[in-house]
């Protein structure tokens, strides 16, 4: 028996991943936060690692700390990785990268690499702004939305505090707020 190839072609792989970061809301105090990446390539990805630094309330931001993120074994492209909580009023800047084996490189926000960061970074806060008053609800009886369109109309900054999910607030949360709704 003879072998023989016919209309052998090898192409390079120049296409870098694509990603879309599920980002999470404001969190508590301490509160680890999950950061979810779908990571999607026309071949195979390598590596997915989310890079995080942290900005005090004196506004002066930590240096980028990375971590490899993890493939959620039930959820196809999804990677995981988790944020240590911080105190409160501080903000989380945070980005992505993807790799495929062919060495393309694409993040999230766009225009960032392992030494780079892209400009603009995502970010949330940690709540508790010595500014901002705190509206407390369940948010069945009165929407988000009129909230939202009060404080927006008197140009003031809010928080929200979903008592249905996280539970009544202690009293020392609630005295770190100038205003508590």
């Amino acid at each position: 028996a003879y072998w023989y190839l016919d209309d052998l072609s090898i192409q390079r792989d120049a296409q870098p991943p694509t990603l879309v970061v599920l980002k999470p809301k404001n969190a508590l105090p301490d509160q680890n936060v999950i950061i979810e990446v779908k990571a999607m390539d026309n071949y195979e990805i390598s590596r997915v690692v989310l890079y995080w630094r942290t900005v005090s309330r004196t506004r002066t931001p930590s240096g980028f700390q990375a971590r490899v993120m993890t493939l959620d074994p039930l959820n196809p492209q999804t990677y995981t990785a988790t944020i240590p909580g911080e105190p409160m009023g501080t903000q989380v800047d945070y980005y992505a990268i993807a790799e495929d084996y062919s060495k393309n490189i694409a993040s999230v926000p766009a225009g960032g690499d392992d030494t780079t960061p892209p400009s603009p970074l995502f970010s949330y806060q940690i709540l508790g702004y010595y500014n901002t008053t705190l509206i407390v609800s369940d948010f069945l009886t009165t929407s988000t939305l009129t909230y939202e369109s009060a404080m927006t109309g008197i140009s003031a900054d809010y928080e929200f505090y979903d008592i249905a999910t996280l539970g009544p607030p202690t009293l020392s949360y609630l005295l770190n707020y100038p205003a508590v709704i």
